[in-house]
């Protein structure tokens, strides 16, 4: 996986021979503020529509933001108004605490924006397997973030 996106909040790898985008939400010490969220979400859209990619791994397991149902408003019509989306397959990836009404309400509101295959886990193992389904991953280095998660 190369490193193709950095910043304090973030990290975005790519692995071009499998069309594969990791997003990693890293641990911050204080939640991220609207702003800085949507800009980070604003990038991310802008390298995932670059690379073209076929397969996102979203780890939120370290998110440190509050989302309210003005951002996923903002989220909502800010991927309605993109045409060139490419991904077929998404896998979230979240931590076990996370409450499972949450996840289910998560997974409702996203299968709605986006039409692709998409699907909640709470090991990293499993969400490549979901991504890559049978696809040789001998490949496929892990990318680990050795940080302890700050809530």
């Amino acid at each position: 996986m190369k490193i193709i996106y950095e910043s304090t909040f973030m990290i975005l790898t790519y692995k071009s021979s499998l069309k594969l985008m990791e997003i990693v939400w890293l641990p911050t010490k204080n939640s991220m503020l609207t702003a800085q969220f949507q800009s980070e979400f604003l990038t991310f859209l802008l390298y995932r529509d670059q690379y073209k990619c076929e397969r996102l791994l979203l780890d939120e397991r370290h998110l440190n933001f509050k989302g309210s149902p003005s951002i996923q408003k903002w989220i909502k019509e800010i991927i309605s108004k993109r045409t060139n989306y490419h991904t077929k397959k998404v896998a979230l990836l979240v931590g076990a605490e996370l409450p499972q009404k949450k996840i289910s309400k998560e997974s409702t509101y996203r299968n709605s924006i986006e039409k692709t295959n998409y699907n909640i886990f709470f090991n990293k193992e499993d969400a490549k397997n979901h991504l890559l389904d049978g696809e040789e991953n001998n490949n496929y280095t892990d990318h680990i973030i050795s940080s302890i998660m700050l809530h």
